[in-house]
């Protein structure tokens, strides 16, 4: 005799509420991503999820993994350009498999390595750099709506402004009490940077757009971040790439505040023609070096918000 074992997934829940997302965190799988000539390796981390509607009692879990494994097999000699896609790609598997879904989302996780050059002895380095992507899709009424993501987050040097301006103030005092004149005193400050505290700064920057909308590059993106803030960081650096790097952090001091509005406007300049729909989050955060604790700053809009508000402001 064969007995069918009853689905309990269908079953009517004892409290009938929709659940906004339900799936699986931390499904580690690798893939290869084409640029240009080039290839990357990528040992990715991903969480995917969809929703759930009132009358179910709980999502078919191993779905979820089904979906990754078809799509990763499926890129099998077929590289992707850009890991958004490879996102959309696995959204829609999960609408397929969930028949019941009405939304869907993917998030990818993983480290990025980029080549770069030492900023004065110009020898080759590596740095490392973590990058995230994603996609959401949404069905209703027969249409559907695809938003993707990218985003990186990137190490930083910054330098405190305020400690600055009180060791100009300090060292102008101690060179007039030697007898130097006024006009001596503000020649020695401006050309000697001013010492201050600095702090490793972890920088975020993370880009959604429509699905059909242009490509946004992560290295566009860690670009933008290490030309905003006091000056970039490097994993190596000779006695000359050391004090250039110090002179340019302490010539740029920033707040925490300083370094979020620096990365929207060097985006805004870089990707002026992306639409008002885009949405950006920029995070900020200051590991403090003569403080127990750290300090923190974020900036979450549309593209639309952003130049209605500097509009307003006369920006």
């Amino acid at each position: 005799m064969n007995v069918t074992a009853t689905d309990v997934h269908y079953a009517y829940p004892s409290f009938s509420v929709q659940l906004s997302r339900v799936g699986i965190k931390g499904i580690k799988r690798t893939i290869t991503q084409k640029r240009g000539d080039e290839f990357d390796i990528l040992r990715v981390v991903l969480d995917v999820s969809v929703d759930l509607p009132v009358e179910m009692k709980g999502v078919h879990m191993s779905r979820n993994v089904e979906a990754v494994d078809d799509i990763v097999e499926n890129m099998i000699g077929n590289d992707i350009s850009n890991i958004e896609d490879f996102c959309i790609e696995l959204a829609k598997a999960l609408l397929e498999r969930h028949e019941y879904a009405t939304f869907a989302d993917v998030t990818l996780e993983t480290d990025y390595t980029l080549e770069k050059e030492t900023v004065k002895s110009h020898r080759p380095s590596q740095s490392n750099y973590k990058l995230t992507a994603g996609a959401s899709i949404f069905k209703d009424k027969g249409k559907v709506a695809t938003r993707k993501r990218i985003g990186v987050e990137v190490p930083s040097f910054m330098v405190c402004p305020c400690a600055q301006e009180l060791m100009k103030t300090h060292c102008a005092d101690q060179l007039e009490h030697l007898g130097l004149d006024i006009g001596m005193v503000e020649k020695i400050t401006d050309i000697i940077p001013m010492a201050s505290h600095g702090q490793r700064g972890i920088s975020r920057l993370i880009v959604e757009t429509d699905g059909d909308d242009q490509i946004v590059e992560a290295r566009a993106l860690i670009d933008i971040i290490e030309r905003s803030v006091s000056a970039p960081t490097f994993e190596l650096m000779k006695r000359e790439d050391e004090i250039e790097t110090i002179i340019r952090g302490h010539r740029n001091p920033q707040f925490v505040e300083d370094a979020v509005r620096e990365i929207l406007r060097n985006f805004l300049l870089e990707f002026s023609e992306l639409p008002d729909s885009t949405h950006l989050e920029v995070y900020q955060e200051n590991l403090e070096s003569i403080h127990s604790h750290n300090v923190f700053s974020e900036k979450n809009c549309t593209l639309g918000e952003l130049r209605e508000q500097l509009q307003f402001n006369g920006g």
